[in-house]
């Protein structure tokens, strides 16, 4: 399967190493800034044969008024149940313990797969025809919000 480029979508296979799968991935992203604040997202999905075995998402979200302001953002991993767990939050930080490691099966093939992350986004700050479609959009590249996400990915390894 060639890498698919869609509006707040990429799709494509990858190989793993340690099994020689072929699972699906998933990008979706969405940048969303105006005058009163922005909310952010950023989020990968492994499938393989339908099963998740690979999850993680990033949020921000930043509101600004007259009277205050309020910002939050989130960090979400698959643990080893397949449940979302959230590792940052609100009123939620949970140690780094190598969640990240464990999820890919090794630090290693964590690492690869993040590079390859990165090699993806690159293609898509160079669309902007799939980040920015919308008449009057103020939808901006995903490439702030993958730098906050990566910096998680990596700080959970």
């Amino acid at each position: 399967m060639e890498t698919v480029f869609q509006p707040g979508i990429c799709t494509f296979e990858v190989r793993r190493q340690s099994s020689g799968d072929k699972p699906q991935v998933k990008l979706k992203w969405s940048v969303e800034h105006d005058n009163e604040g922005c909310e952010n997202s950023f989020s990968v999905s492994i499938l393989c044969q339908d099963n998740l075995i690979g999850f993680a998402a990033y949020s921000n979200s930043t509101l600004i008024n007259w009277s205050s302001s309020f910002s939050t953002s989130e960090f979400y991993l698959l643990d080893e149940r397949g449940l979302k767990k959230q590792m940052v939050g609100k009123d939620c930080r949970i140690a780094a313990d190598g969640q990240v490691s464990r999820m890919m099966g090794s630090a290693g093939e964590a690492e690869r797969f993040l590079a390859l992350l990165e090699k993806k986004i690159l293609q898509i700050v160079e669309k902007p025809e799939i980040w920015n479609n919308s008449e009057g959009s103020k939808k901006k590249s995903p490439k702030e919000v993958w730098g906050e996400f990566k910096t998680l990915w990596l700080k959970y390894i």
